[in-house]
């Protein structure tokens, strides 16, 4: 009886652990010239988990017939997987249907999502461009619309997420060459329980909601 008694007692402490644990994420996007490279990290438990990825991704196709994606994913010892394949016209489409159902779905969890998104905590948050034409008037106009789109974005992003920082910003305008350079860095921090939390809600109402369409649903005899 003492035994079980202790197993139980340090699966309740192991749960609780877990349920308190912050989890830190990291995401690094560079782009520079046709490059894109893109970091993530997980750290938690002061650094004993630190998962690594890093993605080379996105680069345009000579042709009309699709857009070529170089994917290579690299762990934090050595090169996982190199991957190149083409999607055309159709296959976009058919994943802008799958993706608009999918928001459809996501939009009746939304005070379930903005619930958890107001645990989460922004502690970094910086972002540098350079961008230009050739022209300088034209340029000048990008740049205020750079602007405009940082400054809405980060707005949003405050009225869902807590902010623990203030956003660093920046858009070098280059009047002589052609160039587009962003630099987009930022962490994010939450409990783990909050998001164990936040599935089950998710889970819960959508066995609701299929007991109600099962209700609905006329019966033939």
């Amino acid at each position: 009886m003492i035994y079980v008694l202790a197993a139980l007692l340090a699966q309740c402490g192991f749960m609780l652990i877990i349920w308190f644990t912050p989890l830190h994420i990291s995401i690094h996007y560079i782009r520079q010239g046709q490059d894109d490279l893109l970091r993530t990290q997980v750290r938690a438990w002061f650094g004993l988990i630190n998962l690594k990825n890093e993605f080379q991704i996105v680069k345009l196709a000579n042709d009309l017939s699709g857009m070529v994606f170089q994917a290579e994913m690299e762990s934090q010892d050595q090169s996982l997987d190199q991957k190149n394949f083409k999607m055309t016209p159709g296959e976009m489409f058919q994943l802008h249907q799958r993706t608009y159902g999918l928001m459809r779905r996501i939009h009746g969890f939304h005070h379930i999502i903005k619930s958890f998104l107001n645990r989460i905590r922004l502690v970094k948050l910086e972002w540098y461009s350079r961008i230009g034409t050739g022209f300088a008037d034209e340029t000048g106009l990008l740049t205020g619309m750079v602007w405009t789109v940082k400054s809405t974005l980060v707005g949003l992003l405050s009225s869902y997420l807590t902010l623990r920082t203030v956003p660093r910003m920046q858009v070098k305008p280059s009047f002589q060459e052609k160039v587009l350079e962003t630099e987009f860095k930022c962490m994010i921090r939450f409990q783990f329980g909050h998001a164990i939390l936040a599935g089950i809600r998710i889970l819960l109402n959508l066995g609701k909601r299929r007991d109600v369409t099962w209700k609905n649903t006329p019966f033939k005899v």
